[in-house]
């Protein structure tokens, strides 16, 4: 994940030198942020700076008085100056000292301890750069091998199209509209975006009018949802479904064999489809297994079928801001 330490701090301590008082500013310390930050100063470096702006000054100074003929004033000298100038410098360093002993934060991403041996980790990281799951999860843990259900992935994706797409091409809320599914009550966490996917005319649910909202997520039901919201189109089985590759392809269901075909031969961009982007080349579909939460969240990194639209090419324009 991107780390960032706290936001630098700007001092401004007034040195007095021979009775004309001037302003050095000392910068604290600046660690590599989100968006690349400034680079480390040492506290030896801010020390000779000071010192150096502090003979600069005096010479000014001096040669300011020389000119208008004015004398030292007794109550102001450089080696007053100097003292200040290194006291300033010997707090910097004290600040620095303590900021090294402050836990790494992160902004707008949740800290996991177990996602860096991900095959997907590139992925994931750059959506938990966006913020994707601040106010989902609280880790340390991600728990990338629990299955997801349901209504998880779907919180998640209204939360990654929404973030990764322009304004004007997002799914908007529907808390106008009743409830669209008999099992999910307005009490359900997942409840509104559901009912926004639903309204948006995205198919999430069952025939039978029921979302099964606690559910493991299989495979082709969650490529059937990615890829229908990705394209915004609904896929029936091509007459040609017989050229995809899956050796258990017989097994996806009817409803579902349109959108796996299309996703995994149609899908573009950088990591390809979904289904390359969650489970890679694979010649096995297994349409019926539970996804993973590190699977699932592989898929939301592109919301699009071009890959046009992705976490990296919004945090690239974000960063460009």
């Amino acid at each position: 994940m991107v780390l960032t330490r706290v936001k630098p701090v700007t001092w401004a301590p007034m040195v007095a030198i021979t009775g004309v008082v001037l302003a050095a500013t000392v910068g604290m310390v600046g660690l590599v942020g989100c968006n690349g930050g400034t680079s480390q100063q040492t506290a030896a470096e801010v020390d000779s700076a000071l010192q150096q702006k502090v003979a600069e000054l005096e010479a000014e100074n001096q040669a300011m008085r020389s000119q208008l003929g004015l004398t030292q004033n007794p109550t102001t000298n450089p080696q007053t100056a100097t003292s200040q100038a290194k006291a300033t410098a010997e707090l910097v360093r004290t600040i620095n000292n303590q900021l090294a002993q402050i836990p790494e934060m992160q902004l707008g991403a949740v800290a996991f301890n177990d996602v860096q041996s991900l095959p997907t980790y590139a992925l994931l990281d750059e959506l938990n750069q966006l913020g994707l799951f601040k106010g989902l999860l609280t880790g340390p843990e991600f728990k990338p091998y629990q299955p997801i259900t349901r209504s998880e992935y779907i919180t998640w994706l209204f939360k990654a199209y929404n973030m990764i797409r322009p304004e004007n091409e997002q799914i908007r809320l529907a808390p106008q509209r009743g409830p669209i599914f008999s099992d999910l009550p307005k009490t359900h966490p997942a409840y509104p975006y559901v009912q926004a996917m639903s309204d948006a005319g995205f198919s999430v649910g069952y025939v039978d009018g029921t979302f099964r909202p606690d559910q493991p997520l299989t495979r082709e039901e969650m490529v059937a949802i990615k890829w229908g919201v990705d394209t915004g189109t609904e896929y029936k089985k091509p007459s040609y479904y017989y050229d995809l590759s899956f050796t258990d392809r017989d097994k996806v269901d009817e409803r579902y064999k349109g959108y796996v075909y299309y996703d995994n031969w149609q899908g573009g961009g950088p990591h390809k489809g979904n289904i390359n982007r969650a489970f890679g080349k694979v010649k096995v579909f297994k349409p019926q297994q539970p996804v993973l939460r590190y699977e699932a969240a592989a898929t939301l990194w592109q919301v699009d079928g071009a890959g046009k639209q992705t976490a990296q090419t919004r945090l690239a324009s974000i960063k460009a801001q």
